[in-house]
């Protein structure tokens, strides 16, 4: 079905495309599209800068879960970069295209109607699509049949879109402890009967207005998400590890001075009216480099208080602002094949500001009455237009500031919730499948298959260093070669009768492996890991 709802709208592209630049009046139209330039909008209207950057977002499904979501299917080791390049490079070209195919179909409609310029005969917006365009194919030889083909067309790219949100929603769901209760059919129902009742009030006589309205309030949203997802990346990760080494005052301070130096600085960028560019990047470079002063204070007391530890500033630098995020990267990399260095610089010190500015930039732009447009957005009356789109906007901040202030709400979604002190992975060589077996099958532990490099063997590891540690472990290969490793230890994929250099007890149900080493007694049962024979 993907191959046909993805392939045919390509195909059908390049037949409008080849259709509209023959058509007359349609260089017109192309040189209004990439042969006028007008960089002034770029500082008259700053707010395109946010709405550009949520709708490549919107695009690519980034701040979705959907490149998660399928990324989490891919075999271990893929090269993700790579992937991700593709991806991004084949949208990008799918949307210059389509936008050769429109403007061209828009010259020809100014042609038709002879009108004086382009704001003549169509306006942005969803009656861009909805409107202009099918009427300029209804125009044309054969007219009803381009303009169903087009709707066709459309209706693919949407049946592709809901494909990828429902992807998104029904893996994430089934990495909670909730999903593991249901199955695929119903969460699929769940999530597409929700989406259908909410898609009606698009099918009603205000449905436009009501998608205009929801498309302008969710740029809000995907920044939003955009900047907790690459600070939770960039800052959060590894924070508990740079507070034992640094201590928290610096790690505070650090965060602080960061992204509070950028807040005051927006504050005089699009907080007061005239042109205070120059303003705002004197008061960043004060707010900022008074923090970075203090925060240097911090760490030559750091220096002076552990003599022994041998620090240098250029060290300390280096824990304060890179090793959590080399630390992800590495750990990423395992998973995911080579990430480039540059990575862990963008995704701590470029992305995150970045869409902070870009989102209080876009929470300042103002309507030609100059109102903020939060809340009057095109002039659409407040109930219930605008009253549902900052009402939408506000729940997604809800959800992330519990999601900082009070984390244990969404303890039902981690899959560990209800599971004991100690995680067990299993990691099968051959099938590369990521198996999640319930907590009460290996005593209250979770048991998950991964992908690993080798042949015919699980390697069983413990998160907590019991029993993937003991003194020594010795396994035997398929070919009886003894194979030796001193960190971990090796069970023979499925098979119970695998012999380890520790003691080793068989049962009905389980093969049990020492928890503490060789020295612990086969017959304490509170002091052996248990793990099923056979791995459903």
């Amino acid at each position: 079905i993907a191959y046909i709802t993805m392939g045919l709208p390509i195909v059908l592209l390049l037949v409008f495309l080849a259709r509209a630049v023959t058509l007359p009046g349609a260089s017109e139209g192309i040189q209004a599209y990439i042969g006028t330039w007008d960089m002034n909008i770029l500082f008259d209207r700053p707010d395109v800068w946010s709405t550009a950057v949520s709708q490549i977002f919107f695009s690519l499904g980034v701040t979705f879960g959907v490149m998660t979501a399928f990324g989490s299917h891919c075999p271990r080791k893929s090269p993700a970069v790579e992937n991700s390049i593709i991806i991004a490079v084949s949208n990008s070209a799918f949307s210059l295209i389509s936008g050769f195919a429109v403007f061209g179909s828009l010259g020809y409609l100014k042609y038709y109607e002879g009108a004086d310029s382009l704001d003549d005969v169509v306006k942005s917006g969803p009656s861009l699509l909805f409107g202009a365009y099918p009427s300029v194919l209804s125009t044309l030889p054969g007219g009803i049949y381009w303009v169903r083909l087009l709707f066709l067309n459309l209706f693919l790219l949407g049946i592709d879109s809901a494909f990828a949100l429902t992807e998104a929603v029904l893996t994430v769901v089934k990495d909670t402890v909730i999903g593991r209760r249901v199955t695929n059919k119903q969460i699929v129902f769940g999530t597409t009967s929700l989406g259908f009742l909410c898609g009606i009030v698009y099918m009603t006589d205000a449905g436009l207005i009501f998608l205009d309205t929801v498309d302008f309030y969710v740029n809000f949203i995907m920044i939003l998400i955009g900047f907790s997802k690459s600070f939770s990346a960039g800052w959060i990760y590894g924070m508990e590890e740079q507070i034992k080494v640094l201590g928290a005052k610096p790690v505070y301070a650090y965060i602080i001075t960061t992204f509070g130096s950028i807040m005051v600085a927006s504050l005089a960028w699009f907080g007061i009216r005239g042109d205070t560019t120059l303003w705002g990047f004197v008061v960043f470079g004060m707010t900022y480099g008074s923090g970075i002063y203090y925060i240097y204070r911090l760490l030559q007391e750091k220096m002076m208080e552990e003599p022994e530890k041998n620090w240098t500033m250029e060290s300390l630098r280096y824990e304060l602002t890179l090793r959590n995020v080399d630390n992800l990267k590495d750990t990423l990399a395992d998973f995911v094949g080579p990430i480039p260095a540059i990575w862990a610089v963008l995704i701590k010190h470029v992305i995150p500001p970045v869409l902070l500015i870009l989102f209080f930039n876009l929470a300042h732009a103002q309507t030609n009455e100059l109102e903020s447009e939060f809340g009057n957005y095109n002039g659409y009356a407040t109930w219930p237009y605008q009253i549902i789109g900052v009402a939408v906007v506000f729940l997604a901040c809800a959800v992330v500031l519990l999601g900082v202030f009070k984390p244990q709400l969404y303890e039902c979604l981690s899959f560990d919730a209800e599971e004991g002190e100690h995680t067990i992975t299993y990691v099968d060589a051959e099938r590369g499948t990521t198996y999640k077996l319930e907590p009460d099958v290996v005593n209250e532990t979770k048991a998950v298959v991964k992908e690993e490099e080798g042949s015919g063997y699980v390697k069983l590891e413990d998160e907590k260093g019991t029993a993937s540690k003991p003194a020594a472990a010795t396994t035997t290969a398929p070919s009886d070669k003894t194979i030796e490793s001193s960190g971990y230890v090796e069970l023979k994929d499925q098979k119970a009768g695998t012999t380890t250099s520790d003691e080793q007890v068989e049962t009905n149900d389980y093969v049990e492996i020492p928890e503490k080493g060789r020295d612990v007694s086969p017959e304490s049962s509170d002091e052996f890991v248990k793990i099923p024979k056979n791995i459903p």
